[in-house]
């Protein structure tokens, strides 16, 4: 399945082809191979209101689109940095 993502950060969207039933940390792992988010990132999935990303708590991509296409808005992320000491 294709799923199109919306990058909050950089304003664009990211069109990533994976299963829909994958969990969302695979879906992070997926994006960090792609060179999309950095080693030392992780990401909140959620929905996109124009402002800001409304986190919601889905467990598999699947989840996160059918929530999406229900409130009509797009599935989306936000990136957060990971200090490690």
């Amino acid at each position: 399945m294709k799923a199109r993502l919306y990058d909050a950060d950089r304003k664009e969207w990211v069109e990533v082809e994976a299963e829909g039933d994958l969990p969302l940390p695979e879906l992070e792992n997926l994006l960090k191979s792609k060179g999309i988010i950095r080693r030392n990132e992780t990401v909140v999935y959620g929905l996109f209101d124009g402002a800001r990303v409304v986190y919601h708590s889905a467990a598999t991509l699947k989840q996160l689109l059918d929530w999406a296409e229900r409130k009509n808005m797009p599935a989306a992320f936000t990136r957060t940095e990971l200090y490690v000491q």
